[in-house]
C-alpha cells in the first residue's frame, strides 16, 4: 500500500507496545465497549495501525526532532501520526525513532471515514473491527482510535467519553520439523496398522 499524507494527532489515539520473542500469529481486535464510563455511547467505530518499532520515551508531536520531520514532509499536518505508512516521532531529548507501518484495519464503509484512498473498511459499522498479522521476532506499536474522522470536532461527540476494548492474541506458529514429526508419526502408524492386518 502507498504511504498517504495523513499527517494525524498522536494524541487523539492510544498507543501500545508489545515484543514478540519468536515468530508468531498475532490477531487484534477493538471494539466499541459501552460501558467504559457513565456517559460512553454506542457510536465508536474504532480503527487500528499496526507498526515495528516503538516511539522514544515522552515522544510528542512538538517537540524540536518530531517538528523537523514533520517539516520535510511538504504538506501541512495535525501531527507525526501516519496511519497507513512509516512515520518519526521524537521526544524533547532529541530522540527520534521511525515507527515501520505494517498493516491496518478500519470498522465500516467510506460513509465514516471519508474517502482517502487505499482505506478499506470491514463493510460493517458495528462497533468491531479485527485483523490478523504474521509477525517475526521483535518489537511493535499498536495504534487505536476512532475510525470517524468527521465527528473527531463534533460538539456532541466531544462531550462524551468513549470506551474502547482492545485485544491481542497470539498463537505459535510450529516450526517445520513440527510438521515434518508428524508426517512421519501418520507413516508410522499407518505402518503399524497395516502390519496388524496382515497377520
Amino acid at each position: 500500500m502507498p504511504q498517504m499524507p495523513t499527517g494525524g494527532d498522536s494524541h487523539q489515539v492510544k498507543w501500545f507496545t508489545f515484543s514478540l520473542a519468536n515468530e508468531a500469529l498475532v490477531t487484534i481486535s477493538a471494539s466499541a465497549f459501552a460501558g467504559a464510563t457513565a456517559s460512553s455511547l454506542d457510536g465508536l467505530l474504532p480503527g487500528f495501525s499496526l507498526f515495528e518499532g516503538k516511539a522514544p520515551p515522552a515522544a510528542h508531536d512538538a517537540t524540536p526532532v518530531t517538528l523537523a520531520y514533520r517539516d520535510t514532509l511538504g504538506f501541512d499536518t495535525e501531527g507525526a501520526l501516519n496511519t497507513l505508512g512509516d512515520f518519526q516521532i521524537g521526544n524533547d531529548a532529541g530522540e527520534i525513532n521511525k515507527l515501520t507501518f505494517i498493516g491496518y484495519a478500519v470498522d465500516g464503509t467510506s460513509d465514516n471515514f471519508g474517502d482517502l484512498p487505499g482505506v478499506i473498511g470491514d463493510g460493517v459499522a458495528d462497533g468491531s473491527v479485527s485483523a490478523s498479522f504474521l509477525l517475526g521476532a521483535g518489537t511493535y506499536t499498536l495504534i487505536v482510535g476512532g475510525a470517524d474522522y468527521a465527528s473527531q470536532n463534533d460538539p456532541l461527540s466531544l462531550a462524551y467519553n468513549y470506551g474502547l476494548s482492545t485485544t491481542l492474541s497470539v498463537a505459535a506458529v510450529p516450526e517445520p520439523s513440527t510438521y515434518a514429526m508428524l508426517a512421519l508419526g501418520l507413516v508410522m502408524l499407518g505402518f503399524a496398522a497395516r502390519r496388524r492386518t496382515v497377520r
